[in-house]
């Protein structure tokens, strides 16, 4: 490994700094290159708005995409958006609602800015009082019920049960199932899970056996479609009391059966009574979705593209249950309560059918693919990336792009922002990222590779320091003063060579001597070195820039590499760098230091 003496170098690059100054007060024109840009770890703070609304707030690098990362109700691994870009200040804040994204409360998330990483924070649970879809039920003696905790996917819990003799009540998600075991009536407390205050109260009446009762209730129908319930129990005949939403739902009466016929979105209450005064009540709630039977869906025949995963919610019954898939090769699928997960794995088209354990079955049409005109294309394959920093990838083929899955969230952080998709380097390994075209059902796997940061040898020399940490600063802070001098490089020799050739040109049309003796024109093109390229920044793999690709072509030409050249520095450039570094005499690190550097330049 290159020995790395601290004073030597910085002594060697002030020396540098000091000769392409005084070069560029010679031509006339004096550069001064932007300061240090540092990329700052962002902060990250969560605060509850009310009911599921959390407050976003984000400190970090100005005008940067900010990418959210946490987890999602029914979605395996770690999930990601971009909420938005901060502004000139580094400062972001926005409102984000946990049911439109799925996000588990009480899990860790966390925010990716500039390809850092903020630390973690818990998913505040949310504020306020679960809406149920009725507050007071009525249920016959050893019959279930189940309500609903609406406007939320936060899961509920019951707080208490006043009075549990007469009904059990139970909560799983966002269900409340209401069994009744004897007469009488008692108050149940249903609260989000995580909180402890502002709880709905459920009020659950349990009449006599013989008392009515109807073949299916507490069901969700969608508008144009009716539904039939059958009444039992009582005596003599029956008829409709009250309806307490006619303008959502028609409740119409013929013999034991009413037909409940929906107008629009709402929810309403039908009771029915015999003769002898025994009554019950209908409880009907008027969705938005299409659907056959009784069960409708949140998203009707949804559509999606090659390894996207999306969710749809099933209404209008309870304990629901997949009975087939008829095409399990094109999209797979898991149920958990009411929420169904569906995966795309191919294009076509498959039925999956959901019954509920009462009110009957639908089928759900999802379609995998679509157009094929988009693709994916990295503008670097195989990357490598440093732990602790970021390598921004080029995307083309498509004109924006998702990310479908990464497959170890332990070793590298993807985030896409346009065309670019940025890897942040968490922890050395392998993972293989996932990104597809929006939509077509394209997508392509990127094999991404953690390193970790090369240590040098400086801690072990007198001159060294005393810690690898003030070494590492050190390290930072003169390659970003590398980098900025061989912009400023570039920037000289472009000019050199323009007014070299005005020279020329000069020279020529007047006749004078100045290309053959002591003009400008043998000045500039005399000098010892045989490079084109000056190198001057610390190049290992995973840089990518124009000193690289330089690099490149002159291992090319002295006979050390026969890859192509592409600016990046990958194994194939790091291996050449290697047979030239034992060719000179060098030790064989793989990187280019000071040593391999003045080789280079000396053109060797």
């Amino acid at each position: 490994m290159e020995k790395k003496i601290r004073g030597t170098w910085v002594a060697g690059v002030l020396t540098a700094v000091a000769a392409v100054a005084v070069a560029a007060v010679a031509a006339g024109v004096l550069f001064f290159p932007a300061a240090p840009a540092y990329a700052m770890t962002p902060a990250l703070s969560l605060s509850t708005s009310g009911g599921t609304t959390v407050q976003v707030t984000v400190n970090g690098d100005p005008n940067a995409s900010v990418a959210l990362y946490y987890y999602a109700a029914g979605a395996a691994g770690i999930q990601s958006a971009v909420l938005g870009t901060t502004n000139a200040n580094g400062y972001f804040s926005a409102p984000v609602t946990a049911s439109s994204y799925g996000i588990l409360a009480g899990n860790a998330v966390y925010v990716v800015v500039n390809g850092q990483q903020s630390s973690s924070q818990s998913w505040p649970a949310p504020t306020g009082t679960p809406t149920l879809s009725q507050a007071s039920v009525t249920v016959g003696l050893g019959q279930k019920i189940t309500v609903y905790s609406q406007g939320s996917s936060a899961p509920v819990y019951l707080a208490s049960n006043s009075n549990p003799s007469a009904a059990a009540v139970q909560a799983n998600g966002t269900q409340v199932t209401v069994t009744a075991n004897q007469t009488g009536s008692t108050n149940a407390s249903i609260c989000y899970t995580g909180t402890a205050a502002s709880c709905a109260n459920l009020y659950v009446v349990v009449t006599a056996t013989g008392a009515l009762s109807f073949s299916q209730n507490n069901f969700t129908i969608p508008v144009g479609q009716s539904t039939a319930v059958t009444v039992t129990g009582g005596s003599g005949t029956y008829s409709v009391t009250n309806n307490s939403n006619p303008a959502v739902a028609a409740a119409v009466l013929s013999g034991s059966v009413v037909t409940v016929t929906p107008a629009t979105m709402g929810t309403t209450n039908v009771t029915v009574c015999d003769t002898a005064g025994n009554c019950g009540t209908i409880y009907a709630t008027v969705g938005s979705g299409t659907g056959t039977g009784t069960i409708y869906f949140s998203t009707p025949n949804p559509s999606l593209t090659l390894g996207q995963i999306t969710t749809v919610t099933a209404y209008g019954g309870s304990n629901y249950y997949v009975t087939g898939n008829s095409n399990p090769s094109v999209a797979s699928q898991t149920l958990s309560g009411s929420t169904l997960t569906i995966s795309g794995l191919a294009n076509g088209t498959t039925a999956i059918n959901v019954c509920s354990a009462s009110n009957g079955c639908a089928t759900l049409t999802v379609t995998v693919g679509g157009s094929t005109s988009g693709t994916v294309s990295f503008g670097v394959t195989n990357p490598t990336v440093i732990v602790g920093q970021s390598t921004n990838i080029a995307l083309t083929g498509n004109s924006s792009f998702y990310l479908s899955s990464n497959s170890n969230a332990n070793i590298v952080t993807p985030s896409v922002n346009g065309m670019t998709l940025s890897l942040y380097g968490v922890n050395p390994g392998t993972s293989s990222v996932v990104l597809c075209a929006t939509g077509s059902g394209a997508c392509g796997t990127l094999s991404v590779t953690v390193v970790a940061a090369s240590g040098g040898t400086a801690g072990s020399g007198s001159a060294a320091g005393t810690g690898t940490a003030s070494n590492a600063a050190l390290l930072s802070a003169i390659q970003s003063m590398q980098t900025q001098l061989a912009q400023l490089v570039t920037q000289i020799q472009t000019m050199a060579s323009t007014l070299t050739q005005a020279a020329a040109n000069l020279t020529g049309s007047s006749g004078g001597t100045a290309a053959s003796g002591t003009g400008a024109g043998s000045a500039a093109s005399s000098g010892s070195a045989t490079t084109s390229t000056v190198f001057t920044g610390f190049l290992s793999v995973g840089s990518q820039n124009a000193q690289v690709a330089a690099l490149q072509q002159y291992l090319a030409k002295k006979g050390f590499y026969n890859g192509a050249v592409t600016g990046y520095y990958g194994s194939l450039t790091a291996s050449a760098v290697k047979s030239y570094q034992a060719a000179h005499g060098i030790n064989a690190a793989g990187y280019v230091g000071p040593s391999t550097r003045a080789a280079l330049n000396a053109g060797e």
